[in-house]
């Protein structure tokens, strides 16, 4: 999964884990999976 620099994607892959990506200041993209459901 590509994430353009500078932007947050936060994807829900039907019921599946939550992807949350975000760029880090050091201008790299990492990717992790959240099993916590908050709204």
């Amino acid at each position: 999964m590509r994430t353009p620099k500078g932007c947050v994607y936060k994807g829900k892959k039907k019921r599946r884990a939550r992807y949350e990506a975000f760029v880090l200041p050091d201008g790299t993209v990492s990717t992790r999976k959240i099993k916590r459901v908050s709204r």
